[in-house]
C-alpha cells in the first residue's frame, strides 16, 4: 500500500475533521488488536512468575483469588528461565556489518569499508547492544518488539556538533498498526501507525515542534498507558496516586506516522510520477499539536517477530505453548509439598470425646487423653510414584516445545561427557531457535542503513570516528554526509563520504562453535591447515595480549633458528667432527702463514691483518 492520495479523506480537512479522522484511526487498531492485548498480558504474567491470575467474566476484570485456607500455590517459574537463555543466545554475540560498495570503483569500496567501522563504532555508541536485549525480550514475550531510529536536534554528538543519531525501541503495546496493513505481513504496507504514549503535559507545553496551547485547555489525568492491560500492569507494580499539580499530570500523546502519495510531475503534460512520503501528526484528546511531513519515504519503525509466519507480521513468541505446561508442573508441585505439609504435621485418629490435650513442659511434649479411649496416629499411604514420572515428562515437553536444552541453560546433562556431546546440544538448540537469529539480523541490517541514512542527510560537517584496527590500536578518520559535499570539493585525508544509499549485511555468531571446547577444536584444525595464522588463534580462543604474545613468540623463533645454523660451524679449535684440532705449529699441524722464524705459532686468533678474538655478539648481529 503506497499510502492516501488527494482523492482520500485527508484531503481539505480543518483540524478538527482531521483530529476526528486520527482518532477513528487509533481507535479501529486498538479495536483490531484487542484479542492481543489479553494474550501480552497473560504472557507478561507468566513470565512474571503470577501463574494463578484469572479473568473475572461477572466484573471484566483479571484478579487473583486468594487462597483457600490450607492449599498450597507453589509457582515453578521455568517460563522466565527459558526466556532468559533464548534472550541471552540471540544477543550473545556481535554483530559483524557488511556494507555493499554502490560500484566497482575504489573511493566507493573505501567508503563502504570505512562505513562498516563507523556502524561498529555506533553500536558501542548509541548503546545498542543494551536496546538489543530490550527488543529481543519484547520478541520473545509477545512475538514482536520495535526499533525505531531518527535524529535528535538536542543531543551533543561527535566532536561536540549539535544533533546526532538516536536510536531507540518501543514497548508492542504502544504501537497500533494499521489492520489492513496487519494482514500482509510487512509493515511498510501499513497506512497508518499510531504510537500512543503517555507524556507529561509540561513537556508538550515546553516542545518547539508543537503549537502553542494554553494549559489550562489541557486536561491532564495520571494515565499511564493506552491500553488498558498495559495501564493495569503498571499500576500492579507501581503506585498510581493522583496528584493535584499541573505539572505532574499526565496526557496519552499520540504520534500518528501515515503515508502521502505525491504527484511530483511538473508540467501538465509530463506523465503522472507518484512518490511516497511519510508524514507525522501529533495529537492528544481534543488538540492537533503538529502536521508535518519528514524526511523519510518509508517508516522509521522496524519490526523483529520471534518466529515467521506467513502474512503475519506479529509472531507466536516462546511464552504461548508453555503456560499449560506451567499450569500442570505448578499444580504437582503443590500437591507434593501439601502431602509432605500433612505427614511432616502428622494425623492424629481419637475416640469422640476423648479429651486429647498437648502440655509442653522443658523437655518434650505430652499428650493427655481420657482412660478408655483409644489414641494413636494416622499412617498415610506413601506418595503415588507416578506424580514425579509426570513431572520428569512435563520437564521433556517444556524442553521440545521452548527448544531449549539443558545444555543451553549452563546445565551439564546427565551422560554428557565430552565437549563434542555438549557442543552437538548447543547446535541443536541454536537450529530450533534460527528464526529469531534471522529475524535479529534482518532488523539489525535495515537499522544500519538507517543510521548510514541519517548520517548521509545529517552531517554537514566532518565527524571522527574513533575506530580500533585489527591489532588493537587506534585507527580514527572522519565521515561526512552526503548533504555536506560540493561538487568536485577535495576532501582531507582520511575523510569518507557515507551517501543514501546503503546495502548492509549483518551477520550474528561467530561462525565456529557454541561452546569454547568445541570452537578450540575447530581452531586447531583450522591451524594445522594454514587457514588460520597464530594471532587469529589466539583471537578466536579469547586469548589476552594477543600482540605481545605473538610478538615474543616471533623473536623467540627467530633466536632458536639463529643458535642452529651458528651450531653447525664449529667453534674454533674444533675439528668438523667435534674433535680438538692440535694447535698451529704442533706435529701434525703445519706453521700457519706469516708464523715467525723457529716455527712457534703465533696466539691463537691473533693474524697478519686481523684483530685479536672472534667478536661472538657481533657476528650475531651479522646474521639478525
Amino acid at each position: 500500500m503506497k499510502g492516501f492520495t488527494k482523492k482520500d479523506e485527508l484531503a481539505g480537512q480543518d483540524d478538527v475533521e482531521f483530529l476526528g479522522t486520527l482518532k477513528s484511526w487509533h481507535d479501529a487498531a486498538k479495536k483490531n488488536r484487542q484479542v492481543f492485548d489479553w494474550q501480552w498480558y497473560l504472557y507478561h504474567n507468566y513470565y512474571q512468575g503470577n501463574h494463578y491470575i484469572q479473568f473475572n467474566k461477572k466484573t471484566f476484570q483479571i484478579v487473583n483469588p486468594p487462597r483457600p485456607r490450607g492449599q498450597v500455590r507453589f509457582t515453578v517459574n521455568k517460563i522466565y528461565s527459558t526466556c532468559r537463555a533464548i534472550r541471552n543466545f540471540a544477543t550473545s554475540y556481535r554483530p559483524k556489518w557488511e556494507v555493499v560498495a554502490t560500484s566497482t570503483s575504489e573511493e566507493n569500496i573505501n567508503s563502504g569499508k570505512k562505513s562498516e567501522e563507523a556502524l561498529d563504532y555506533y553500536y558501542d555508541y548509541l548503546n545498542i547492544p543494551k536496546l538489543n536485549k530490550g527488543v529481543v525480550l519484547y520478541a520473545i514475550k509477545y512475538g514482536i518488539g520495535f526499533y525505531q531510529y531518527g535524529w535528535d536536534e538536542e543531543a551533543t554528538g561527535l566532536d561536540n556538533q549539535e544533533g546526532e543519531v538516536s536510536v531507540w525501541i518501543r514497548d508492542p503495546f504502544d504501537v497500533y498498526l494499521d489492520p489492513s496493513g496487519m494482514e500482509t505481513g510487512d509493515i511498510q504496507n501499513c497506512r497508518f501507525i499510531d504510537i500512543a504514549v503517555s507524556m507529561p503535559i509540561q513537556d508538550i507545553i515546553d516542545n518547539p515542534h508543537y503549537k502553542t496551547i494554553d494549559p489550562d485547555e489541557i486536561s491532564g489525568d495520571n494515565k499511564r498507558a493506552a491500553s488498558a492491560f498495559k495501564e493495569t500492569m503498571i499500576t500492579n507494580q507501581y503506585s498510581n496516586a493522583s496528584d493535584s499539580s499541573k505539572e505532574l499530570k499526565r496526557v496519552i500523546a499520540h504520534e500518528t506516522l501515515y503515508k502521502k502519495r505525491i504527484n511530483s510531475k511538473k508540467k501538465k503534460l509530463d506523465p503522472d510520477l507518484w512518490t511516497t512520503e511519510v508524514w507525522i501528526a501529533t495529537w492528544i484528546e481534543g488538540h492537533l499539536l503538529r502536521n508535518d511531513s519528514t524526511e523519510f519515504n518509508k517508516y522509521n519503525l522496524i519490526p523483529i517477530a520471534s518466529d515467521n509466519n506467513p502474512n503475519e507480521i506479529y509472531g507466536e513468541g516462546y511464552i504461548k505453548n508453555l503456560i499449560p505446561i506451567a499450569k500442570v508442573l505448578n499444580r504437582l508441585e503443590s500437591q507434593i509439598v501439601e502431602y509432605n505439609n500433612t505427614v511432616n504435621r502428622g494425623r492424629i485418629i481419637a475416640d469422640k470425646g476423648a479429651g486429647v490435650s498437648k502440655i509442653t513442659n522443658e523437655t518434650a511434649e505430652i499428650i493427655q487423653k481420657k482412660q478408655g479411649f483409644d489414641v494413636r496416629e494416622f499412617k498415610m499411604s506413601g506418595l503415588a510414584p507416578d506424580i514425579q514420572n509426570q513431572i520428569g515428562r512435563l520437564s521433556d515437553y517444556h524442553k521440545e516445545i521452548s527448544g531449549v536444552e539443558e545444555a543451553f541453560m549452563g546445565k551439564v546433562p546427565e551422560g554428557i561427557k565430552s565437549g563434542v556431546g555438549l557442543e552437538s546440544l548447543k547446535a541443536q538448540t541454536a537450529n530450533n531457535l534460527q528464526d529469531l537469529k534471522d529475524n535479529l539480523e534482518e532488523a539489525l541490517a535495515k537499522l544500519g542503513e538507517g543510521i548510514l541514512e541519517m548520517i548521509a542527510n545529517k552531517y554537514v560537517a566532518s565527524r571522527t570516528i574513533r575506530a580500533v584496527d585489527n591489532t588493537g590500536k587506534q585507527a580514527p578518520f572522519s565521515i561526512k554526509g552526503q548533504v555536506g559535499v560540493e561538487p568536485n570539493e577535495k576532501l582531507p585525508q582520511d575523510t569518507y563520504v557515507i551517501g543514501n544509499q546503503n546495502q548492509v549485511k549483518v551477520i550474528i555468531g561467530s561462525g565456529l562453535a557454541y561452546t569454547r571446547e568445541g570452537r578450540i577444536t575447530r581452531l586447531d584444525k583450522l591451524l594445522e591447515q594454514k587457514v588460520i595464522g597464530p594471532k587469529e588463534y589466539l583471537k578466536g580462543i579469547e586469548f589476552g595480549n594477543v600482540e605481545e604474545v605473538v610478538e615474543e613468540a616471533r623473536l623467540a623463533k627467530f633466536d632458536e633458528a639463529m643458535f642452529d645454523k651458528l651450531g653447525q660451524a664449529p667453534p674454533p679449535g674444533m675439528a668438523p667432527g667435534g674433535e680438538g684440532m692440535p694447535p698451529a705449529g704442533m706435529e701434525g699441524q703445519p706453521p700457519p702463514t706469516g708464523a715467525p722464524p723457529g716455527g712457534q705459532p703465533m696466539p691463537q686468533g691473533i693474524a697478519q691483518g686481523q684483530p685479536e678474538g672472534d667478536n661472538w655478539l657481533k657476528l650475531a648481529d651479522d646474521e639478525n
